[in-house]
This record gives C-alpha cells, sequence and structure tokens, in this order.
C-alpha cells in the first residue's frame, strides 16, 4: 500500500536543501514506528519518494510524499504517529492512502502554483504593466543554471497565470513543475523586476502542485483516497 504524506515547510526549515529534508523525513518515518517498506540489497531504505523538489529559500503549504507500508496497517493510527514524528517546522496536513493504478507523485506533478510576498516597496504600477508584457510575448529567453552551465530556454510557454493583488501586495503564479519544463518562480520574478526597473524584498511560499488528468487541472490531494 502506498501513502501520500502531505505536509507543510515553514520559515523554519526553508533553508534545508533536498536531501537534508530527505534524511529529516526518513529519521521522522523510522521514529514513528509505522510498518514502511524498504528496499532490498546491502543498504536498505525506506521506499519513499517526494513529488517535486523545493528550492532552498521557499516555504510550502502543501508538499507530497509518497511511502510504502505494510497492507495491513491502520491508516488513522498511521498518521497520528507520522505528525507526531514530524520535526518542528514541517507540520504534517494530513496522510492518506493513494488511489490505486495512479502513477507515482513525481511523474504526475505538472504545474505549481506561487506566492510572491513584496516586503519592500516598489511601484506596483511598473511591475503590473511588466506582467502584462511579458503575458502579451509569444517566447521569452531566460537563462537557468545546469550541471553543464547556463542554458537558454523559452520560459513563456511555462507560465500559465500571473496576477498581482495591489491590496496584498502579492503576486500569484501559475508555473510549470515537470522536469526538464519547469520554472523557477525566483528566475521569473527577478526578469519582472529587471524590466520594470525596480528593486525590492520578497519572500516566495509554494501554495500546491497540481496535477493534469483527462484534459483538467486539480490539485495533488485528487491522486489520494
Amino acid at each position: 500500500m502506498r501513502l501520500i504524506v502531505c505536509f507543510k515547510k515553514s520559515d523554519n526549515t526553508k533553508y534545508i536543501s533536498h536531501l537534508d529534508l530527505q534524511r529529516t523525513v526518513d529519521r521522522a518515518l523510522r521514529r514513528s514506528g509505522v510498518n514502511v517498506l524498504y528496499t532490498s540489497g546491502y543498504n536498505p531504505h525506506i521506499q519513499m519518494s517526494f513529488a517535486f523538489a523545493l528550492k532552498v529559500g521557499i516555504t510550502s503549504n502543501n508538499e507530497y510524499l509518497e511511502v510504502v507500508v505494510d497492507d495491513m496497517i491502520d491508516v488513522a493510527d498511521a498518521e497520528k504517529r507520522i505528525t507526531s514524528s514530524f520535526p518542528k517546522g514541517l507540520e504534517v496536513n494530513w496522510v492518506k492512502v493513494k488511489k490505486e493504478g495512479t502513477k507515482k507523485l513525481m511523474a504526475s506533478v505538472a504545474m505549481a502554483r506561487y506566492t510572491i510576498i513584496l516586503e519592500s516597496a516598489c511601484d506596483l504600477a511598473k511591475i503590473k504593466k511588466t506582467m502584462g508584457e511579458i503575458l502579451s510575448l509569444e517566447t521569452m529567453i531566460l537563462e537557468k543554471k545546469t550541471k553543464k552551465g547556463l542554458r537558454e530556454f523559452d520560459a513563456r510557454p511555462l507560465i500559465y497565470k500571473m496576477n498581482l493583488d495591489e491590496k496584498e501586495n502579492t503576486l500569484d503564479l501559475l508555473l510549470a513543475a515537470q522536469d526538464p519544463s519547469t520554472l523557477d518562480p525566483n528566475v521569473l520574478f527577478r526578469k519582472i523586476l529587471l524590466e520594470a526597473g525596480e528593486k525590492c524584498e520578497y519572500n516566495i511560499s509554494r501554495n500546491d502542485l497540481y496535477t493534469i488528468q483527462n484534459k483538467k487541472v486539480f490539485s495533488l490531494s485528487h491522486l489520494a483516497e
């Protein structure tokens, strides 16, 4: 049986790397006493995988973990154990059974939704104008770091929605999130600031991850029973 563990990553843990997060969650699952299953071989490890790695410095309201467990476990009890074993800064939202016949979480993710919170003053009219100009483009070439150095890519098809809430000083972004077609919100917002001729402090939070089934968009939670 496969479980989906949905959890938050707060300000206290946003600078933990993905590798350190994997180690932290591995230890938490071991502490929980839940009968998780392990790989075979010389160095067995818990059969688990994350839906989509979160960049360092970004908080998240809904991170998703898939873990294989014994079919006979009580899910409600497993949720209590896992919730109590997760450390401060990684708060469990829920634990549910993953629907049978669905792809792995990491293969299901198609989009990610982010909120950018503007922490210092900037000209919102310029930001809004620049966002509109970007959305009107057919192509927008940006650079991103890879193992082989900087690589150019067309970012425009990877932007699904962008909205500015001037009252709340926040941007709402819906971006592609499936390797190799993925867009870092930091890269996009730095481009917006550059084109607008503005500088400001900001924080980013990932609200949710989404999958596409039968041409409809669903939260990744749709894969849980």
